[in-house]
């Protein structure tokens, strides 16, 4: 699992996962990053979303049905910049984006430094950061997530009545 978080630094360092490229206090991020710009993926989404029951404690990331396979796009900002509701409701406002989006996913967790864009991390010094993907693919439930120790503030969202 720490490859998952650890591919996710390699991904955002290779531009193939992209950052929200203004942070503020105020939520307004105005970013069209993603990995896949096209008219197709940029359609508006009208699905209804309902967050998925993850339980105590809340450190989950995607498991292998989702990561890397279904990722549509991640995000990643500063701890500083938001809290874990705010975090969690830009990664999920971007999640309706996508017209194929399914789910989205929001957590904070210590990172390596990405040291080259080859996605070779120094591993130090860490620095804890808020993380998020949407995802196609169905559905989700918490069976579709895995526990991962260095993970934090995790909210899952999923469409509804499918």
């Amino acid at each position: 699992m720490k490859l998952q978080i650890a591919l996710s630094a390699a991904l955002l360092g290779l531009g193939v996962i992209a950052a929200p490229a203004e942070n503020n206090n105020n939520n307004n991020n105005n970013n069209n990053n993603n990995n896949n710009n096209n008219n197709n993926n940029q359609q508006q989404n009208t699905q209804t979303y309902v967050q998925v029951l993850l339980e105590q404690p809340q450190n989950w990331v995607a498991g292998a049905r989702l990561f890397p396979s279904n990722v549509i796009a991640g995000y990643n900002g500063d701890l500083c910049d938001y809290t874990a509701e705010a975090w969690a409701q830009f990664v999920q406002t971007k999640c309706k984006t996508f017209a194929q989006c399914t789910s989205s996913l929001s957590f904070s967790a210590n990172q390596p430094v990405v040291a080259t864009l080859t996605g070779i991390s120094s591993g130090s010094p860490r620095t804890r950061q808020w993380f998020g993907y949407v995802f196609q693919g169905g559905a989700t439930t918490q069976a579709d997530y895995v526990r991962l120790e260095d993970v934090a503030n995790s909210v899952a969202y999923s469409i509804a009545g499918q």
